[in-house]
């Protein structure tokens, strides 16, 4: 195949060629290739050859042996402390029996010598603060009996109002019972239709569950007060 750069006719349709494209990582490449060859078998992997290797032990010495300085010679004179010319206990001897500014004599009073507190209207009795306490609580006390007798009489006169409303519906149970059997006695004798029949049946019924009523509250001990 013939190139076209050949023929004079083509030669002003092209120039000089641009310099080629070199990547900036070839060297880096190229490194990486060389050290990631696979290995020759003339270049065997030796036992413990990539374990790390430890220096070898030096012995330690201080960087500024060679700059210190000698140590302190220990001091073989003792050195003698003067004595005090002050006497301090004699010092204060004279410091309590000298005169102060306020004078040599103190008040009798705050001296704690004569009875002061024994004088006082109070002594002996016990504080106001515990009285006061002990009032509060007495009056804590009598209000939780006042409390509790409330509530005990609250509960009396409930007990009471639901035996006068048990004897109440156990009278107009009866006096509706004794409706029912004038009723069931004033009835014709001769049942000859279907009417009569029911209604006699009706009366029965009727009767009978005003007795189980009545002896269901006789017989009933435990009452149940809503309003309690």
């Amino acid at each position: 195949m013939d190139s076209l750069e050949r023929h004079s006719c083509c030669k002003k349709f092209f120039g000089p060629r641009p310099p080629r494209y070199v990547s900036i990582y070839r060297d880096q490449v190229k490194r990486e290739a060389q050290m990631n060859k696979p290995p020759a078998p003339q270049h065997y992997l030796i036992k413990h050859s990539k374990e790390p290797v430890l220096s070898s032990v030096k012995p330690f010495s201080y960087p500024t042996d060679l700059q210190r300085k000698p140590p302190v010679p220990p001091n073989q004179k003792r050195t003698k402390v003067p004595p005090t010319p002050a006497d301090y206990v004699k010092s204060n001897i004279i410091s309590m029996l000298s005169d102060t500014r306020n004078g040599d004599k103190k008040l009798l009073d705050d001296s704690g010598l004569i009875r002061k507190y024994v004088y006082k209207s109070d002594y002996g009795k016990t504080p106001k603060y515990l009285m006061d306490y002990k009032m509060l609580e007495e009056q804590a006390i009598r209000a939780e009996e006042e409390k509790f007798r409330l509530k005990r009489e609250e509960q009396e006169v409930a007990a009471q109002k639901a035996k006068e409303e048990l004897a109440a519906t156990i009278k107009a149970l009866r006096e509706k019972w004794t409706d029912l059997n004038t009723k069931y006695q004033c009835m014709s004798i001769s049942l000859d239709n279907l009417s009569k029949q029911r209604y006699k049946v009706h009366l029965e019924l009727e009767m009978d569950q005003v007795e189980e009523d009545i002896r269901h509250l006789i017989n009933k001990l435990t009452w149940i007060l809503a309003n309690c």
